[in-house]
């Protein structure tokens, strides 16, 4: 048995040497003609075309597919519409909401949804895939819509901060551009920056609560002797003033330029107009609630919250006057009072 392989074995060794040199020859003609010509058999041609064809597929990115509408909704004359309250904070949004729902026939639960600081809310947009298109909000709103089926409007607060311009935040405001049947409306509140920064100062350090019922006259009381005679520090108060209204201006913009359907009201004149004519003209866009022949006393029957506020700066502040230096011939002087 072991002859028998061995002369097995060399009767087919010139056959595999044979083989070895027809393949030498036949590579050595290959790379003879692409070295005259500077191109290789179409055999070879035609297989370098196929790999780079599957290359280049494989390497191409998918480009992400919007995900479907998680629900749909309601649009009849009775349901509720879906507005969004959006502001930034110490700017009345709980009392305008307030009003709101009391007018247009019932005051409904409303959350700071996205975010109650700016933390809170890089963290809320970034769990958000940027392909959701605006179901985050969506759902959200059915899900008002269905909890308060009689109410005349639901929705949520969204306080802007700069996580308005990550991916999924936008693709919330594209949902509302392109709404209809409901439309999704944006109710866009803006207050003095000056009165933001002192309001705040004044929260943080008498830690007095956010708001006051009607009734509470304690509360109010500790609310006036908190907000009377603050140290506003100057230092670098004209560019937190210039850094707050770019801030603003720049979601205006965006609301314009997305085609967002939305009313811009100021707190001073919801709050401290000669008349109601701020309110009426959010009813009007709203197409729900009183459009005309509002009171200031209708509103503060329906606000449910009182002013907390004073408005006299010189009051409000204990250095007025270096306040007033400091803004005097700039173009922020018409923000003091």
């Amino acid at each position: 048995m072991n002859a028998a392989f061995t002369n097995n074995t060399k009767t087919k060794s010139p056959r595999i040497s044979v083989i070895n040199r027809i393949v030498s020859l036949f590579a050595a003609c290959v790379l003879i003609i692409y070295a005259v010509t500077g191109t290789l058999p179409s055999v070879f041609q035609s297989e370098l075309e196929v790999s780079e064809s599957t290359l280049t597929k494989s390497m191409t990115p998918i480009e992400p597919t919007t995900t479907p509408a998680v629900c749909t909704l309601r649009s009849g004359p009775n349901d509720p519409i879906p507005v969004i309250m959006m502001s930034i904070g110490r700017s009345g949004s709980s009392s305008i909401w307030n009003v709101m729902g009391n007018l247009t026939g019932k005051v409904t639960h409303s959350d700071e949804y996205t975010g109650s600081a700016t933390v809170y809310s890089n963290q809320f947009f970034s769990k958000i895939p940027p392909n959701d298109g605006g179901n985050w909000a969506l759902g959200e709103l059915c899900r008002y819509q269905n909890r308060f089926p009689r109410a005349g409007i639901v929705g949520f607060k969204w306080k802007p901060w700069t996580s308005i311009y990550k991916p999924s935040a936008i693709s919330g405001l594209e949902l509302f551009a392109k709404s209809e049947h409901p439309t999704i409306k944006v109710v866009r509140s803006r207050r003095n920056p000056l009165d933001i920064f002192i309001s705040t100062l004044k929260h943080r350090t008498s830690h007095v609560s956010a708001h006051c019922a009607v009734d509470d006259k304690k509360c109010l009381e500790k609310h006036l002797l908190a907000g009377t005679g603050i140290h506003l520090p100057t230092e670098k108060l004209l560019k937190k003033l210039e850094e707050k209204i770019r801030q603003e201006d720049k979601v205006d913009d965006l609301l314009a330029n997305m085609g967002v359907p939305h009313v811009r009201v100021t707190y001073e004149n919801l709050f401290h107009g000669d008349d109601a004519e701020e309110w009426m003209r959010i009813f009007r866009f709203l197409g729900r609630g009183p459009g005309e022949g509002l009171t200031r006393d209708d509103v503060n029957h329906a606000m449910g919250h009182v002013d907390t506020s004073i408005q006299d700066h010189k009051i409000k502040l204990s250095n007025y006057e270096e306040v007033k230096n400091l803004l005097q011939g700039t173009k922020f002087e018409a923000l003091l009072h």
